[in-house]
């Protein structure tokens, strides 16, 4: 039978009797011609050594010396200084995703249009199998990439350490701290609300409510790092694998609202004690007049506020705003999440398949995408699975987030976010040093020791609340006007700086 794909004198021998390159119509015949037994189909390269046609070139040494690929022109050495190690085709083999050479150099130095090289300097993989969802590294590099300011690793939650580190330790003082305050703050009010109803009790309890308050929004932090400390250690060496379902998760979702309620209601609370000290230094006999109802009624404003605060970004009338990627783990689509545009693009190639126009809802986009593709294909429904990555996802440890761009959808709610608590600060700058001067020794006669002390905690107040919000709020207003900073610095900002202000406040507040 004829092959078409016989090319006569190029080296490679595709008949059984060699007539392609052994004979008069090539100009050089290649030196195994020489060797060839035409009566048996067999080949004699020493008296040890005699072969079948088939294992002529086929880049194995069945020779002791290699002999029967030794000739071969288009065939290269695995390995430049011994030949015995193997041979490769140059022509066909080179870069074909078949690993020909115990030691991959058939596949090395391949074009990254075609090849994607594991960090494990071990695995080889075709670039399309880069993001789709199956995980043929074994380090995990050909599903995950991550950039010098992710707080991340391809194998750990948290890449440094030291930040590891500060996780436990802010978790042990804001936990130890805040839940010793609220059993002592609790028992003190339960006190107070069972002696008699006079102006003393009055002006004590309300000041141990509003610690009592600050100390439950604190826990709440807390209770965020449990679960990021925890899941570090459960994703430990292998987060990368982890990553995907983790971050569209309702876990990952109730830890960012626990830590935005947290940061939200603590910064308010501040606010809201700093005004009832000042009105208790400037107008000292008006500050009886301040009722319990009144207090509750604020403090219910502010928690209503918080938790609103924080469930917006996931409220699904809004995911075109706070949603940047949908997990879609189906058959059809090339990387296991997607943004909205390309979704709509997916949809708008099926409608140009289709007699049948499909367009998405708006309020629903994952909702309405699976409706159209189950309509199209039934049998892959059960290969479907969904997720969001949103303003809780845009990082390994959940945080809100605050470091986006001006071109994000959701640039204008951190915005407001961040200046309304830039302002807040500076409203307790400025009530905290109208407290300072107005206890000064000279004015109230206090005695030197206790005008120090007074003024010793105003300034770790100031100091504290600095260290927190400030250098958060200037960093969010940096990465909007598109400034970048080194990836260090947002680390320790989510890390150390956001929840730190929760193991200070319990020992300054109480």
């Amino acid at each position: 039978a004829l092959d078409e794909t016989v090319v006569a004198c190029d080296g490679r021998p595709d008949c059984l009797h060699l007539d392609d390159e052994c004979s008069r119509t090539c100009e050089d015949d290649p030196e195994y011609c020489n060797y060839f037994l035409p009566l048996v189909l067999r080949l004699k390269f020493s008296n040890s050594c005699i072969i079948h046609i088939d294992e002529l070139c086929n880049g194995m040494d069945e020779c002791y010396n290699g002999e029967d690929e030794r000739h071969c022109p288009f065939l290269t050495p695995c390995s430049p200084n011994n030949i015995t190690m193997g041979q490769y085709d140059h022509i066909f083999q080179k870069c074909d995703l078949i690993l020909h050479c115990e030691n991959g150099a058939d596949e090395l130095s391949c074009s990254n249009s075609t090849h994607f090289y594991c960090d494990d300097n071990t695995t080889i993989i075709s670039v399309r199998r880069v993001y789709d969802g199956v995980f043929d590294c074994s380090d995990f590099t050909d599903e995950c990439s991550f950039s010098d300011t992710s707080i991340s690793s391809v194998t750990m939650m948290i890449k440094e350490p030291a930040l590891r580190a500060c996780v436990w330790i802010i978790l042990a003082f804001a936990l130890a701290g805040n839940v010793a305050v609220i059993i002592k703050t609790a028992r003190e009010v339960w006190v107070i609300l069972r002696g008699k109803s006079h102006s003393v009790n009055k002006l004590k309890l309300i000041h141990k409510t509003m610690v009592l308050n600050l100390s439950v929004g604190d826990v709440l932090m807390a209770f965020y790092l449990c679960i990021i400390a925890s899941k570090d250690i459960e994703f430990s060496n292998e987060y990368c694998k982890h990553e995907l379902k983790w971050l569209s998760s309702a876990t990952c979702s109730v830890a960012g609202i626990l830590s935005m309620i947290s940061s939200q209601s603590t910064v308010l609370l501040m606010a809201m004690m700093t005004t009832y000290r000042l009105h208790g230094v400037l107008r000292p006999f008006r500050t009886e007049g301040v009722s319990i109802k009144f207090l509750l009624l604020v403090l219910l404003f502010i928690w209503t506020v918080s938790a609103m605060v924080a469930i917006l970004p996931i409220t699904p009338s809004l995911q075109r705003i706070f949603v940047s990627k949908y997990v879609l783990n189906q058959p059809f689509i090339k990387n296991s999440s997607i943004t909205l545009t390309q979704m709509q693009d997916l949809v708008g190639r099926l409608n140009n398949l289709s007699n049948t126009k499909y367009l998405l809802d708006q309020y629903n986009p994952v909702g309405s995408f699976q409706s159209i593709f189950y309509k199209e294909n039934h049998n892959h429904l059960s290969q479907t699975s969904t997720g969001v990555l949103g303003f809780y996802s845009s990082n390994s440890v959940c945080l809100p987030n605050l470091f986006g761009t001006y071109n994000d959808a959701w640039s204008s709610f951190t915005f407001t976010l961040v200046m309304v608590d830039l302002l807040l600060f500076i409203y307790l700058l400025v009530g905290y040093i109208i407290i300072y001067r107005a206890t000064l020794p000279s004015k109230y006669k206090l005695n030197k020791l206790h005008s120090i002390i007074i003024q010793m905690r105003i300034t770790s107040l100031i100091f504290t609340d600095f260290l927190c919000w400030v250098p958060i709020c200037i960093m969010s207003l940096l990465s909007y006007r598109g400034v970048m900073l080194p990836g260090i610095v947002y680390r320790f900002a989510a890390i150390v700086l956001f929840p730190i202000n929760s193991a200070f406040n319990p020992w300054l507040y109480s």
